[in-house]
């Protein structure tokens, strides 16, 4: 029986070791967390489940996530219509909301007026662009990315328990490896971390429960201050933002994602840098194996190594075809 050690019980790890368990493998898998699942990290918040990672199943179609987890009923479809609510407020610091109806057209004479943009407005605007669009890539600015462009289903263990397959026993929790063998200093705290807070929303199904986006270089900082101090610093830009617009209770569970701090993970998803292109590199670089007299002998998954790169179902399918590279080769 040929012996596989898998790095990582993420769903990238899972899937390759379900599937190489499935064929016959031996299959020990070594996690530098306390728990599985890597990125995608659920908890209990109050009366609902809460996500500090993956949130949202992005497309049904060829979504090896939305496959595995619809049929069991894991999922639920926030927007019944198929399209996403974009509407929302623009809110001053000063807690005054400013009108659509009062700037839309404003801001439509201007541009027809002004079809180049005065320079005194380039930072402000560049810097509410650059937000909005980190909340979708998770880099630290826009000038990082290139412009090219379920643990228990994949044990097996739900819905039946007795069909789970040995994952969780052949997998050792805080073990971290440094160093494989086959022959930067700390970021420093900024001040003004809420100057990266970029948006906040009411998740559906769940009217207690809000979400705070923030982006860029200011994660980092989000991160790193004392834990007090965030908690504080979070109520004062509720009550700053909304304490003149909405009736708003002083929330008594504050919870902050880490991914960019820890240093098992060092960000939320991955995304195709600018130096990518520089030097010719593609997905493909990062998932060819290190092979020894023509053995695959240390193989990369991983949502960074998928076309589907950052998301859940891009992990699974890097899984599976390390897995199945694995198994054409013993064959």
């Amino acid at each position: 029986m040929s012996r596989v050690i898998i790095i990582g019980a993420g769903p990238s790890g899972i899937a390759a070791a379900s599937r190489l368990i499935q064929n016959g493998f031996d299959v020990t898998i070594f996690e530098a967390e306390n728990q599985i699942g890597g990125r995608i990290c659920s908890f209990q918040m109050g009366e609902y489940m809460a996500d500090l990672g993956a949130e949202w199943v992005h497309g049904e179609k060829d979504n090896v996530a939305f496959e595995l987890a619809w049929p069991l009923g894991l999922l639920e479809r926030t927007y019944e219509n198929k399209e996403f609510n974009s509407s929302g407020i623009f809110v001053g610091s000063g807690g005054k909301i400013i009108s659509e109806q009062v700037a839309a057209p404003l801001i439509n004479e201007y541009f027809r007026s002004h079809p180049e943009i005065s320079t005194d407005k380039h930072k402000p605007l560049m810097e509410s662009l650059n937000s909005a669009q980190m909340i979708m890539d998770g880099a630290k600015n826009w000038h990082e990315v290139s412009a090219k462009g379920s643990k228990t289903t994949q044990t097996k263990k739900y819905p039946n328990p007795k069909e789970e397959l040995p994952v969780r026993s052949k997998t050792k929790l805080n073990s971290k490896i440094s160093r494989i063998d086959y022959s930067k200093s700390p970021i420093k705290p900024q001040r003004r971390w809420m100057l990266g807070l970029t948006s906040s929303m009411r998740i559906e199904h769940r009217p207690k429960m809000m979400v705070f986006w923030v982006t860029g270089c200011y994660v980092h900082e989000m991160e790193s201050i004392d834990e007090k101090l965030f908690q504080e610093q979070v109520k004062q830009v509720i009550n700053k933002f909304f304490g003149k617009t909405h009736k708003l209770s002083e929330p008594n569970i504050i919870k902050r994602s880490l991914w960019n701090t820890n240093e098992n993970f060092l960000g939320t998803q991955s995304f195709r840098p600018v130096k990518a292109d520089f030097v010719d590199a593609h997905i493909e670089d990062l998932a060819a194996p290190i092979e020894v007299n023509n053995k695959p002998t240390i193989l990369f998954a991983g949502e960074a190594t998928s076309l589907h790169y950052s998301t859940v179902n891009g992990a699974i399918e890097s899984g599976w075809r390390e897995a199945d590279r694995l198994i054409n080769y013993y064959k």
